[in-house]
């Protein structure tokens, strides 16, 4: 993972992979790096606002999960909408 894609805690992830797949789309809270994997590298402990995993029949919001099956949301702004959409009037108009 690149420097800028690290996480850190307090970052929201999207999850890209999962071992039972239910839980890929799903929005994170990194909470902690909580360990290394030899085989997956760094594990985070995430937590959804709603059930993220569900194991024997219990649902949870806090799982750990490899760094590499997250995906760093950027907390940069999005651009105003104002300068982001420009459409011409007659444009719009026609269509």
């Amino acid at each position: 993972m690149s420097k800028n894609n690290q996480l850190e805690p307090g970052d929201l992830a999207i999850v890209i992979k999962s071992m039972s797949g239910k839980a890929v789309g799903k929005i994170v809270t990194c909470v902690a790096m909580d360990g290394v994997s030899s085989d997956l590298g760094r594990i985070w402990l995430v937590q959804g606002s709603g059930p993220i995993l569900v194991t024997g029949g219990d649902s949870l919001r806090r799982a750990h999960m490899p760094e590499i099956w997250l995906k760093k949301i950027p907390n940069d702004p999005l651009p105003d909408e104002e300068d982001s959409l420009t459409i011409d009037k007659h444009e719009a108009l026609n269509v």
